[in-house]
């Protein structure tokens, strides 16, 4: 079953991962250029913590949109996986720590997880930017 995309207010979803400004300067030239936006983010349905966009956010944010396509997930569903991208950290990273530091505003280092979803990623909605303004 292919996941439902909806509109979340940008104001409302919270980070657990910093960003890199050099990538979301890249990523503004390119939604503005195509005037579209059309990959949806990962959002956890409870809490409100990105998953997965924090780059599309911030792009979306500085490109003066207060809306975001997005995939609403239960992160406790055995379908979300995540992963650790850096070898340095420790292994117990789970989902339950994810979530507490984005609810706690701790932010961790740019790219620390990785999250997979078992249907796998939408793209090519083509959302026009006039729309999530």
């Amino acid at each position: 079953m292919k996941p439902k995309v909806i509109y979340l207010p940008i104001k409302k979803l919270k980070p657990h991962e910093r960003i890199s400004t050099r990538r979301v300067q890249q990523l503004i030239k390119y939604i503005n250029g195509r005037g579209l936006f059309t990959t949806p983010i990962i959002v956890e349905k409870n809490s409100k913590t990105i998953l997965d966009g924090h780059h599309r956010v911030a792009a979306l944010r500085l490109l003066g949109c207060s809306l975001v396509p997005a995939i609403m997930v239960d992160y406790r569903s055995q379908y979300i996986k995540v992963y650790l991208r850096h070898n340095h950290l420790p292994m117990e990273l789970l989902k339950d720590l994810v979530i507490k530091t984005a609810s706690n505003g701790v932010i961790l280092p740019h790219k620390t997880t990785r999250h997979l979803l078992a249907t796998g990623r939408v793209r090519n909605i083509n959302c026009g930017l006039a729309s999530l303004r």
